[in-house]
């Protein structure tokens, strides 16, 4: 994958898997504020809905802006190294953890604003833009590994072919975990924490309807599970298909096709 594919698909990435973790909280919330949670109409004031595409929107620049970073210094860095540190002496940058600081940066900046802006509402409020955002910024952090696995075991292997102590992309075994998390777990513990708090009528009244909230948790369960199953099965076949085209390519003699890493 050339460099400048590298940079544009890596960033694309982060900046969708952003987007849409943003795009689900917002449907959540808005699900949940209606008619479900005890005085949680003022959710849906006007200064919350500017506030809201503002924090999208920088957020969104921002995610692709620090993606680009990421991969222009992690590339020129790697360079650099290879040019004056021995290679015993080389250390691989930690890109998996950059990655999850820019993926968790929108959200904290969300935190900082939407708490003070909505703590009049009362701590029920405050409570679902609490849970909203731990929500976003756990879905975040998992979509952008499985969106950027391709572009990410690319810029790991460019970044440190030749180090002593290269960095690994996440394995089979944690895009699992990710995809379970991610479509399984999350959906599933929002939808039993509903039904925890209306049963026993702490922030839900016992007799509010959750029917909406639980609908949108569970297509975007659904929807996302699609998606992952799909990146997920292809970070796994593709390995395999280039190990099989390179066995091909070294049948027929052809000894020098060592370069084909994505």
């Amino acid at each position: 994958m050339r460099p400048r594919s590298l940079l544009v698909r890596y960033a694309a990435g982060l900046a969708f898997a952003y987007v849409l973790s943003a795009a689900e909280v917002v449907a959540i919330v808005i699900s949940v504020s209606r008619e479900t949670v005890i005085e949680a109409q003022s959710v849906l004031s006007g200064q919350n809905l500017i506030a809201t595409v503002a924090i999208v929107i920088v957020g969104t620049a921002t995610v692709w802006a620090s993606g680009v970073a990421l991969v222009a210094r992690a590339l020129d860095r790697a360079g650099h190294a290879r040019e004056t540190v021995p290679p015993q002496q080389r250390k691989a940058p930690n890109i998996t953890r950059r990655q999850s600081a820019i993926l968790l940066t929108p959200w904290g900046v969300a935190a900082v604003v939407m708490i003070p802006l909505n703590i009049g509402g009362g701590i029920r409020v405050v409570i679902l833009i609490v849970s909203a955002i731990l929500f976003g910024a756990t879905a975040t952090v998992c979509t952008g590994f499985l969106f950027t696995q391709r572009p990410l075991r690319a810029l790991m292997v460019a970044a440190t072919v030749d180090f002593e102590h290269a960095e690994r992309a996440p394995g089979v075994r944690a895009r699992l975990i990710l995809m379970w998390t991610m479509c399984s777990a999350l959906p599933g513990a929002g939808i039993v924490v509903l039904v925890m708090l209306r049963a026993n009528g702490w922030i839900i009244q016992a007799n509010a309807p959750i029917e909406t909230p639980v609908l949108v948790l569970a297509l975007v369960a659904v929807v996302l599970g699609l998606r992952a199953m799909i990146l997920v099965s292809s970070s796994i076949s593709d390995p395999v298909h280039d190990i099989v085209d390179a066995m091909a390519e070294v049948e027929r003699g052809h000894l020098g096709k060592n370069d084909r890493c994505v």
